[in-house]
């Protein structure tokens, strides 16, 4: 186990001789602690997998410095940063089997053949494989197969894991099933774990530590928690959460200590609890809610009306997707009960609480604070 510290890190890549180089990874600083488990998160081509490869030492950065366990890495091999990678293609080797399989490295080290069958007995009985040690991968499910890949990395004792959207080929139920799995493994294990994924159920779920990345520069670090119910821009927000945040464009009418008067579309009026800092009435804001922090209503202060284009049903709720009367190009999402009365096509009155609103500037994206 070990601490990971980013410094300064940049990766370019050449593109053509017509083509200027894309820098792929823009100045990250990161540091995940001894026993942490950390998520990287954000949309496709954000980043995050090159940033666990740099990590791994299967790419090189062409500026700035990996640390793990205090000792820089940069020109360290993969084999010898002590790392260990789970990828999301489940890499067996087709003519071995488990056993073989999850030896296969610790033969390449030399150690002793009584060692190797401590340590992949012990692998395999805290994954539940020990039944499965004698066949080949061609004879395993995918989940049976990424427990294989993921034992393959226990019985390395490697001070940092590395997990590269490992669950990306299995179907849904598969997918929470490995899920719980890898966060019971992280308690046993008590390791350093980072793990990559578009998934935010996944990063919500597993993490202690999300870092959302875009365009190959980090947004925000933080705890989940922390992430969804006070994100630092308009990307974190409308991006963690399913379904995402509502954002409406609106202006300051009126500032006071801690509370801010918005006029949304035609005129609709509404409070937000919010530290205004510098901001002064007629500055162009975002305004947004979280699609469960709203409720129908009859009206009154901080309501919004609107009519029920499409409603879905989930089972355990229902998304209302409502086109507004404030603003009539613009739809939200709410997340109700399941069996609610409204039906598409109905007039519908929403509120939502002022300290349920999240501010944002229009000029930067940056949000407010809320008191």
């Amino acid at each position: 186990m070990a601490q990971v510290k980013l410094e300064g890190i940049r990766k370019t890549f050449a593109r053509s001789r017509k083509k200027p180089p894309s820098d792929v990874i823009q100045g990250v600083n990161l540091t995940i602690d001894d026993g942490e488990f950390a998520v990287f998160v954000g949309p496709s081509g954000c980043g995050k997998s090159t940033l666990l490869r740099l990590i791994a030492g299967l790419e090189s950065a062409t500026d700035g410095r990996v640390f793990i366990d205090n000792r820089c890495v940069n020109d360290v091999e993969p084999f010898n940063r002590d790392v260990a990678m789970v990828f999301q293609s489940y890499a067996l080797y087709p003519h071995m089997t488990v056993r073989n399989n999850m030896a296969f490295g610790l033969r390449r080290s030399g150690m002793n053949k009584e060692e190797i069958k401590r340590k992949v007995v012990e692998a395999a009985q805290t994954l539940q494989i020990e039944n499965l040690l004698e066949r080949k991968p061609r004879h395993l499910s995918g989940g049976q197969r990424q427990r294989v890949a993921i034992g393959r990395a226990i019985v390395r004792e490697p001070k940092v894991f590395l997990f590269d959207e490992p669950l990306s080929n299995l179907d849904a139920s598969l997918r929470v099933q490995m899920r719980l799995e890898i966060a019971r493994l992280h308690q046993r294990l008590r390791a350093t774990m980072i793990y990559v994924t578009h998934d935010q159920v996944e990063a919500m779920t597993l993490a202690d530590k999300i870092v959302v990345l875009n365009a190959g520069r980090v947004e925000q670090i933080g705890p989940p928690l922390d992430l969804y119910h006070n994100p630092c821009n308009l990307f974190v927000a409308g991006f963690i959460g399913s379904p995402r945040m509502n954002f409406l464009s609106g202006k300051l009418s009126a500032c006071s200590e801690g509370k801010a008067e918005v006029i949304l579309g035609n005129d609709c009026k509404i409070e937000i609890l919010a530290n205004l800092g510098h901001a002064r009435p007629g500055d162009k804001v975002v305004a947004g809610f979280r699609p469960e922090e709203a409720k129908l209503s009859e009206g009154g202060i901080n309501s919004l009306k609107g009519r029920l284009d499409v409603l879905e049903h989930l089972g355990e709720s229902d998304l209302a997707h409502i086109r507004l009367e404030a603003d009539p190009m613009q739809t939200i999402i709410l997340r109700l009960g399941a069996g609610t009365e409204p039906r598409e096509g109905d007039a519908i009155v929403i509120s939502v609480s002022p300290e349920y609103w999240h501010l944002f500037r229009e000029e930067d994206d940056s949000a407010f604070s809320r008191p």
